[in-house]
């Protein structure tokens, strides 16, 4: 996922990358026709954003839980080798 920002204006707009999975293909099978501002395009369905960011937090919470985890760890090791408690 990437996003394009026009600051003069503060529209952004998030471009997601479509992975090869049976939702994705499904999800975007689901896309809607619009013209914006005279400029025909597609968005996806208002279901889809939220369920991916929620997908993309539950992985990113896992993927953080098992970093402050790690460092945590670390963190005791190093302050035991040091002599405190």
């Amino acid at each position: 996922m990437f996003n394009l920002m026009h600051f003069a204006s503060g529209i952004k707009v998030d471009l997601i990358v479509r992975k090869d999975s049976e939702y994705r293909h499904v999800e975007f099978a689901r896309r809607k026709a619009v013209d914006l501002a005279g400029v025909s395009t597609w968005i996806a369905s208002r279901e889809d954003p939220i369920l991916s960011k929620l997908v993309w937090a539950r992985d990113a919470s896992s993927e953080l839980r098992q970093q402050g985890q790690a460092y945590f760890s670390r963190l005791r090791t190093n302050t035991r080798s040091c002599g405190a408690t």
